[in-house]
């Protein structure tokens, strides 16, 4: 049984950015199998990270300098939300068709379809602004 990690907006991102340093520098999962839950067939971290301003997923582009992350993964937009729930729920009016969900969509079902046995989602986001609360309550 496995999951998909999915991290949105900036607390999403810096939670699950701890998160998987934990996982991976090996703190008490020393053993492979440990990880099982976490990892794909191919043994890149099972997560897709999302945020509206690059800045915030910078480190998770080094982890996919090591191997662990898919750069198909990191969803990034162009403008932030500036804290705007509104905003971070309807995106900019000139974000288009294929717009920060709709890419993340795309991107999480690709990540659900490289498990073995889908046991659901883990869900890492803020509640009170932005990209983290607005995209996460409109599904």
């Amino acid at each position: 049984m496995s999951a998909v990690w999915l991290h949105v907006g900036q607390c999403g991102n810096q939670i699950g950015q701890e998160w998987w340093r934990i996982i991976t520098e090996g703190a008490g999962h020393s053993c492979e199998a440990d990880r099982y839950p976490f990892l794909s067939r191919d043994g890149k971290l099972g997560a897709v990270c999302v945020d509206s301003e690059p800045k915030v997923l910078r480190k998770a582009q080094k982890l996919v300098k090591h191997g662990c992350f898919r750069e198909s993964n990191l969803i990034v937009g162009q403008e932030g939300r500036g804290s705007n729930w509104a905003y971070g729920y309807y995106g900019p009016p000139n974000e288009g068709e294929r717009g920060l969900l709709q890419r993340t969509m795309e991107s999480f079902r690709k990540e659900t379809e490289r498990r073995d046995c889908y046991s659901g989602t883990v869900l890492f986001h803020s509640l009170s602004g932005g990209t983290g609360a607005g995209k996460c309550m409109k599904n």
